[in-house]
């Protein structure tokens, strides 16, 4: 199960399993490292931040923070998304005859 799985069936439940309390204290198991695959020491301090903001979200219970946190830590590492290429506009003057 992901944590995308946990999250969902914690939003139906209310409420975070003991097992994913568990899961998330161990870092291989978190969202960090199930994203990522890195071990502890071996990430940047952007995913270090969003992980321990996650892992405090699922023992609060706090379901809508551990998401937010979960969301941005899937973003870590993407490619910006580049600003659409602006419009060709042709304008046409003359018609010549072929």
């Amino acid at each position: 199960m992901t944590w995308a799985e946990r999250i969902e069936l914690a939003e139906k439940t209310g409420t975070f399993t003991h097992w994913d309390r568990t899961r998330v204290a161990e870092w291989i198991t978190c969202a960090v490292g199930e994203k990522h695959g890195l071990a502890w020491g071996e990430h940047s301090a952007e995913l270090a931040t969003l992980g321990m903001e996650f892992f405090h979200a699922v023992f609060a219970n706090d379901i809508a923070s551990a998401k937010r946190s979960h969301d941005m830590i899937q973003r870590v590492g993407e490619p910006e998304s580049a600003p659409a290429p602006a419009p060709v506009v042709v304008e046409v003057t003359e018609l010549v005859e072929v």
